[in-house]
Order: structure tokens, then C-alpha cells, then sequence
């Protein structure tokens, strides 16, 4: 068995707490109940066991819709528990945004039901993916990224029941191609973005990079010489490299919103925002 789920045991003791909280304000999904053929003295085995599975789904079905109806119209619905989707899940718990997430591993749905309201249920279907409320959610978030097909067939269901905000995971190119020439609204490619962060940091200039937009860009970075000692009115740092910058801290001191009053003293770290290719010219300065 898998080490992470061999510990369900212990984040069970640990959150016990917050699992009884969490079970007073919202009910939680239970496994589809067994049922058993009362004709099969009558009827073919087969015919039993569509009929048990038929039954099965529906139970299964009313069980997620009741889930559902804890989390409201504003909730976010999360689909995939892999670590993109549970980190997503994680976050948004902790600023208080309801959130449903749904995969088809029951492992997965049983260790992560401890933290926020999980449901199994096979999105890539689309009578499956009505039970769970499609059409309610303002936001969804397809956190599927080694099975492309999947991916696409969830985002497509997404679409076809109008959910106003989708969100999607994407590994390739290709993939976010096809994301977006079916009509997902928003894609992100989180390795991508992690390689280019990376590729700014390693240069030893920049202390954090954020991406905003294709052209605007936000960085923390040490203060170059060719500014300190100067307030920003008299270093005209916006004028000169076309870039603004939004903050300074001190060490030991608070960060503070800049003016053109600031004065810019050695040691100190700035935010930047501005055009990547005019911030990398302007950290050229260190």
C-alpha cells in the first residue's frame, strides 16, 4: 500500500477536530448502498446485475448531489486529486472559498475527504457530471493532466452545461491548444510557468517573479546602486527603463507602497512591475 495513504490513520486522529466540524455543517458522501435482486429466482443473472448497477449509480448520484448542496452556488468545483488539484483545493479552503472536488480514485476521495468535501464520480460522463451540479458552479478547475483525454472530455462537459469560469490544467502545447480551441476559458501550464520563474531566479538578479500577463510582469529584487541613496522622483527610474516600481522594504521593516518621496537606501529590496524584457534590463544594474 501506498505510504501516503498507509498515514490516513494518523491525519485522521489529527484532524479530528476539523473532520467533526466539517461533518455538523455539511453532510458527507457515503459509498452507493448494495443492492440485491428480490426476482433473481425469475429473472437472468444478467438482468440482476444491470438492474443492481442501474440502482447503484442512481444512489450514487443522490448521495453526490446531497454533497453538493452543502457547497452553494459560489463554491469552486475541482476535478482531479492529483497534487496541482489538491494544492488548488488546499488554498482556496484556507481563504475560505467552499470547494467540491471530485475524482474517480475512491482512495484518493476517502484521504482527502478529511480536508474538504470530496465526491468519486467519473466526469468525463456527462449524466455523471450533471449529478454532481454542473450547471450551478460558477467556477470549475480541470486539475487533469497525464490523461489528456480525460482532460478534454471533463473541460467539454464543463462548457456544453455553461459553467462560466473553466479552468484547465494543461502538460503540452498540443494540449493547451486543444483546450483552448474547444473554448476553456482560462489554461494554465504550471511547469511551464515554474521553468520560466526558475529561468529569471537562476540569474542571481531577481529574488521572486510573477508572471501577471503575457507583457507585465512583477518582480522582488535588490535595489541597484545606480538608485540608492536617491528618492524615486530624483532617480526618474520610470522614465529612464519604463518600469515602476510598486514597493520597498528595509531590512528588519515592513514593506511599503512607494512614492516619489521614497528614498532608496543600500540594502534595500524593491517590487517592480513593468514589461519582463524592460525589468530584466533594469536588474542588469546589480
Amino acid at each position: 500500500m501506498n505510504d501516503e495513504f498507509a498515514s490516513s490513520g494518523e491525519r485522521a486522529a489529527e484532524k479530528q477536530a476539523n473532520s467533526s466540524a466539517r461533518a455538523n455543517s455539511a453532510p458527507t458522501h457515503t459509498p452507493a448502498p448494495t443492492h440485491t435482486s428480490t426476482h433473481a429466482s425469475t429473472h437472468a443473472s444478467t438482468h440482476a446485475s444491470t438492474h443492481d448497477s442501474l440502482l447503484n449509480t442512481l444512489s450514487h448520484l443522490e448521495s453526490t448531489a446531497t454533497v453538493y448542496e452543502s457547497i452553494g452556488k459560489k463554491g469552486v468545483l475541482i476535478i482531479g486529486l492529483g497534487r496541482f488539484g489538491t494544492s488548488v483545493a488546499k488554498t482556496l479552503d484556507s481563504m475560505g472559498v467552499d470547494v467540491l472536488c471530485a475524482d474517480t480514485n475512491p482512495k484518493l476521495v476517502q484521504y482527502w475527504s478529511l480536508d474538504f468535501p470530496c465526491v468519486e464520480v467519473d466526469m468525463t460522463d456527462p449524466i455523471a457530471a450533471k449529478g454532481v451540479g454542473l450547471d450551478d458552479f460558477s467556477t470549475a478547475i480541470v486539475a487533469i493532466g497525464t490523461d489528456i483525454q480525460a482532460s478534454v472530455l471533463v473541460a467539454g462537459n464543463l462548457l456544453d452545461f455553461n459553467v462560466q469560469h473553466v479552468w484547465a490544467k494543461a502538460t503540452t502545447e498540443q494540449h493547451a491548444h486543444i483546450l483552448e480551441r474547444i473554448g476553456v476559458h482560462h489554461i494554465v501550464n504550471p511547469e511551464a510557468d515554474a521553468g520560466e520563474k526558475v529561468g529569471h531566479l537562476v540569474s542571481g538578479k531577481l529574488i521572486d517573479y510573477i508572471k501577471v500577463d503575457e507583457d507585465f510582469t512583477i518582480v522582488k529584487m535588490f535595489a541597484p546602486k545606480e538608485i540608492q541613496g536617491f528618492k524615486l522622483g530624483e532617480s526618474r527610474v520610470r522614465t529612464k527603463y519604463g518600469i515602476t516600481i510598486l514597493g520597498t522594504k528595509t531590512p528588519g521593516e515592513e514593506i511599503e507602497s512607494a512614492t516619489q518621496d521614497t528614498r532608496i537606501l543600500p540594502g534595500d529590496t524593491i517590487v517592480v512591475g513593468g514589461a519582463p524584457e524592460l525589468i530584466e534590463r533594469f536588474a542588469q544594474k546589480n
